[in-house]
C-alpha cells in the first residue's frame, strides 16, 4: 500500500489506520522520524531493511501533518503520544542500531614547520559542525606524529547514513593537508562496524591519519570534571596541566579531553570546572567509559587512575580520582545520541 503525496490529513489518517503496523515497527519508525534530518536521505542497506524503510517512508508523509487529534484513535497512539525519551527507552530494549561515530584523533605524521592552522568538520544527517578550527595567528605548536588537540563534536555523530570528514590544515603558507573522507554504510568496502579505523593520506609537505570508529550501537556520554581540591587546602586555586583522555571499554585508543604543558596551564578554584578542549563521546551500548586522569599542579599530583562508567541509555554518573595533592570529579551525562 503506497501514501500518496499531497493527501488531506483525513486521507492520511484513514490509510495509516491501514497499515496495521506491529508495535515493534512502530517503535522503529517514530525514533527515525522524531528528527526529520535523521531521516531525510535514508535509504534502504545494513541499517534498515527494505520492509522497514517502507514503513518508516509512510509513518513520515503522516508524521509530516501535525494537526491530526484523531490519531490517538489509532491502535498505536499510546506510542505516538508518549514523549521522545520514553520512546527511546522502549527503542533501548527493542536493540534498535543507533550507530554513532567517535574520531579518536587526527595526527600529523610528517610537518616541516611547527605551526599548523585550520580546519577539520564533520558531516552527518544532522549537519556540520567543527572539530577543529585555528586560524594563522593562533597556530597549534605540534611535533611530527602528535595529533591536533581536538575542540568537538559538541554532539554525537550520527552513522546511520553517510559520514564526511573535511581536513583542511596548513603549516605556515603550506598545505599540509586537504582530503575529504567518506564513510558509507550501504558500500561493502566501507561497511566497518566496532573497530578502529584509519584514513592516512600523504601529501606533498606532510601527511595526515584520521583514527576514528563507527560503533553500531552506542550512546552518547557528556563529560564534565570539576576540580575538588588540592590536597586538602580548600580555598587555594591550582595550575592545572597534563592530561585526560577517555577511551571505551572495548578499544583501546583514546580521544583526549584536556591536554596542557605546565606553561599552559590553566587557574582553577575549588569546585570549578576544568576546561575540556571537547566532551562528548560515542560509547558502545555494551561496553563502558573509562576516563583517565594524569593532571598536575606546581605543588604536585592534583588527579592521576582511572574512572569507569558503564554505559547507559540515560541518566548522570559521577566518581572521584584522587592524586597526592588533590582530587578531580567527573560526571557523566547520558543520552540516546
Amino acid at each position: 500500500m503506497a501514501i500518496a503525496s499531497g493527501s488531506s490529513p483525513r486521507t492520511l489518517l484513514s490509510q495509516a489506520q491501514q497499515l496495521e503496523l506491529p508495535v515493534q515497527r512502530w517503535l522503529e519508525l517514530l525514533v527515525r522520524t522524531s528528527f526529520d534530518s535523521i531521516f531525510v536521505g535514508l535509504s534502504p542497506g545494513p541499517l534498515i531493511d527494505s520492509a522497514s524503510w517502507t514503513d518508516c517512508r509512510h509513518a513520515y508523509n503522516i508524521l509530516s501533518f501535525q494537526s491530526i487529534p484523531s490519531y490517538q484513535r489509532h491502535k498505536g497512539a499510546k506510542f505516538l503520544a508518549s514523549s521522545s525519551k520514553r520512546v527511546l527507552l522502549h527503542m533501548a530494549d527493542a536493540k534498535i542500531r543507533r550507530p554513532l561515530v567517535e574520531v579518536f584523533s587526527v595526527s600529523i605524521n610528517h610537518i616541516d614547520g611547527e605551526n599548523l592552522y585550520g580546519t577539520i568538520t564533520v558531516t552527518d544527517a544532522r549537519g556540520s559542525q567543527s572539530i577543529y578550527s585555528r586560524s594563522r595567528d593562533h597556530y597549534e605548536s605540534i611535533s611530527p606524529g602528535q595529533p591536533v588537540l581536538l575542540t568537538g563534536p559538541a554532539r554525537s555523530i550520527l552513522a546511520y547514513d553517510s559520514v564526511a570528514i573535511d581536513v583542511a590544515l596548513k603549516d605556515k603558507d603550506d598545505d599540509v593537508s586537504s582530503k575529504q573522507i567518506w564513510w558509507n554504510p550501504y558500500l561493502a568496502t566501507t561497511d566497518k562496524y566496532d573497530e578502529p579505523l584509519y584514513d592516512d593520506f600523504p601529501l606533498k609537505n606532510g601527511s595526515v591519519t584520521v583514527n576514528y570508529a563507527v560503533l553500531s550501537i552506542a550512546f552518547a556520554a557528556t563529560v564534565e570534571v570539576t576540580f575538588v581540591n588540592r590536597g586538602g587546602e580548600g580555598e587555594n586555586s591550582a595550575h592545572v596541566y597534563g592530561l585526560l583522555t577517555a577511551r571505551n571499554g572495548n578499544l583501546m585508543t583514546e580521544s583526549v579531553l584536556f591536554r596542557k604543558k605546565s606553561d599552559e596551564h590553566v587557574d582553577v578554584r575549588p569546585e570549578q570546572p576544568i576546561p575540556l578542549s571537547r566532551s562528548v563521546v560515542a560509547v558502545p551500548s555494551n561496553s563502558s567509559l573509562i576516563v583517565r586522569a594524569d593532571l598536575m599542579d606546581h605543588d604536585g599530583e592534583i588527579a592521576k587512575g582511572t574512572a569507569e562508567f558503564p554505559a547507559q541509555l540515560s541518566g548522570t554518573s559521577q566518581k572521584n580520582i584522587f592524586g597526592q595533592h588533590g582530587e578531580i570529579r567527573v560526571k557523566v551525562t547520558w543520552t540516546p545520541w
